[in-house]
């Protein structure tokens, strides 16, 4: 049965992001900057917030992964998406076969 060996990272800082309406286009920021000139007027639309991680980019790179507080695993595999698994398909850095399987149904390509 084959496994894969991944490197475990931290989980960062969750990151923030507020969408606003400026002049009729959407802008998406990670810091909300107002205008101070007076001309626009950023109506809020939304945000969200993105778990982020403790690497240069804050994301996941292949073959890595993180553990939440509940158990649950963040994982990146080449060629995939980052994918949440359950606990049990990961022991001691090694994604099992079962794991992989369900990457595979389930992840999105990228």
């Amino acid at each position: 049965m084959a496994t894969i060996k991944l490197t475990k990272v931290n989980i960062g800082p969750n990151k923030i992001y507020s969408t606003f309406n400026i002049g009729g286009e959407l802008v998406t920021q990670e810091v909300m900057v107002v205008p101070l000139d007076g001309e626009l007027d950023p109506t809020f639309v939304g945000s969200a917030t993105k778990i982020s991680f403790a690497t240069l980019s804050g994301n996941l790179e292949d073959n890595q992964y993180a553990t939440q507080p509940n158990g649950f695993h963040w994982v990146k595999l080449p060629g995939y998406k980052m994918y949440k698994i359950d606990p049990g398909f990961i022991n001691k850095n090694f994604l099992s076969q079962t794991g992989i399987d369900f990457i595979h149904t389930n992840s999105v390509l990228e």
